[in-house]
């Protein structure tokens, strides 16, 4: 309450106007004040008296803001009346009271200097903010108030960084207030509160306010999944469904057909806003449904439930329905083959070959495009690297037999075709396609029986194909042409010496 009347009685004083005897109009216009010089010892709070002479002119006073806070002022008469409050800082301070002439076609200006001492035994300054962080609802937030406690005597100001924080002091403190966010984003701000002491830090109080929240929805792309038992065709072993939530939370969960029921061969893997829906090969020759269960925290839609449904397992593989003859539909040869080096130990080398037709592409292990492909891997004996890097494949009939792992094949045999066990390589080994377009298999046909008859002459080769697939439909063919050969790795040093 004592600065508040400080203030006003400031505010009249720099307002006020000299009616100070103009003296005699024969002297010369003067203004003068003494002393020009005050002192105060830090506990000294009692007032002083400067004189303040003007002839010829009236005169007013004023005191900047910032010694306001501390020096009192009153005029009596021709007399200013120089008082200060209780230094408790050890540093002294000092201001100035400024006396000016009034209506005058000159201004004349006297200054006061006023110093008071620091204390001998002074208050430690501090400053306590509490709280220092604050949270804030997106929209609709009402203000929230903070509590500034200083230790001393020392003056504080709250001002914030960003124009959607408003502050307003308040008794012991100051309270904040927000502005409607209008993102959905959370945002953030602060607000400094700065002593007027350079040995107090600053400290910053936190301001976070929540995104906007919209109306809730929830909704998914899917409400039904269909895999082949094998894991091959579209999706493979996993199928994404997307997810739209807006203010809704959601978990996803499985649930079998029916109570009892084992639904472990289906699984999910949440990556963001999508469920991803994996399956396992189905071995049995039954067909099996489960679903991906969405739950939320929305009474309006509180589950969605997505059908998934895989098929029986096959007693055959092929999708043919009819005898082939390839004979003039292929017209290009490829092959890789990784020899060994002379050190190593090996009985075989493996050959991974490729007949296809001109409307076929081949990228890095992919086929597309439109036409046959006939894929297998020949069996021959050991193949070294050698230095003029030429490898020829050996002229003989290889006989299809089961496939079986590395260690149990046999120099003149092809790899029989199978089902597959990944979605990264669906026709594994020996199999006839059909290309449709892209990467679309039309037919296809593991084939499990038969032989391939291969014959050099030069750098040509000549390949005769009479095999079986796995429902008994005869595969036939003949293809004679240069292969493209890929030898992967080079000749290397044995390790051991």
């Amino acid at each position: 309450m004592k600065k508040i009347i400080h203030f006003a009685l400031a505010a009249a004083m720099i307002a006020a106007v000299s009616c100070n005897n103009p003296g005699d109009p024969e002297r010369e216009p003067s203004l003068t004040v003494n002393p020009s010089e005050l002192t105060f010892e830090a506990s000294d709070t009692g007032g002083q008296i400067v004189q303040v002479t003007a002839v010829g002119m009236e005169w007013e006073f004023s005191v900047n803001d910032e010694t306001d806070k501390w020096l009192d002022v009153v005029r009596e008469d021709d007399a200013l009346r120089i008082s200060v409050t209780e230094n408790l800082r050890a540093d002294g301070r000092s201001g100035i009271v400024m006396v000016r002439s009034v209506g005058t076609a000159k201004p004349v200006e006297r200054m006061v200097t006023v110093t008071q001492r620091g204390s001998d035994d002074p208050v430690e300054l501090s400053l306590e903010v509490v709280p220092v962080s604050l949270t804030f609802a997106g929209e609709g937030a009402d203000s929230q108030d903070v509590e500034v406690t200083v230790g001393g005597d020392l003056e504080w100001s709250a001002v914030a960084a960003e124009h959607w924080i408003t502050v307003t002091p308040v008794e012991g403190g100051f309270t904040v207030a927000v502005a409607d966010n209008p993102e959905t984003d959370e945002r953030r701000g602060t607000v400094t509160v700065t002593p007027d002491a350079d040995s107090v830090e600053p400290v910053g109080v936190s301001v976070i306010q929540e995104g906007k929240v919209l109306p809730p929805e929830f909704s998914v792309d899917k409400q039904e999944l269909f895999f082949s038992y094998n894991l091959l065709g579209e999706g493979g072993n996993a199928q994404k469904i997307n997810v739209h939530a807006v203010s809704v939370e959601w978990d996803v969960s499985i649930e079998p057909e029916k109570e009892g029921d084992d639904a472990g061969w289906l699984s999910f893997m949440i990556d963001y806003m999508a469920v991803s829906a994996i399956v396992e090969a189905n071995r049995s020759f039954e067909e099996r449904t489960a679903y991906v269960v969405f739950t939320t925290d929305w009474d309006e839609v509180p589950e969605i439930r997505v059908k998934v449904t895989q098929e029986a397992a096959k007693e055959y593989l092929s999708t043919l329905t009819g005898d082939v003859d390839f004979t003039g539909r292929v017209n290009k040869m490829r092959g890789e083959l990784w020899p060994s080096q002379s050190w190593a130990d090996a009985d075989i080398a493996e050959w991974t070959m490729a007949l296809y037709g001109d409307g076929v592409e081949y990228n890095g292990g992919i086929y597309s495009g439109e036409g046959v492909v006939l894929k297998f891997d020949l069996i021959t004996d050991r193949v070294d690297f050698n230095e003029e890097n030429v490898y020829y494949i050996e002229s003989r009939k290889y006989e299809v037999v089961p496939a079986t792992n590395a260690d149990g094949r046999r120099a003149g045999t092809v790899q029989a075709g199978r089902a597959a066990t990944s979605p990264f390589n669906p026709y594994p080994n020996f199999y006839y396609l059909e290309y449709g377009g892209g990467e679309n298999v039309s037919a296809s046909a593991p084939v499990t029986s038969g032989s391939v008859e291969v014959s050099r002459d030069g750098e040509e080769y000549t390949f005769v194909v009479d095999v079986y697939d796995d429902f008994g439909w005869h595969i036939t063919g003949t293809y004679t042409g240069r292969l493209d050969l890929t030898v992967n790795g080079e000749i290397e040093e044995n390790p051991e010496g």
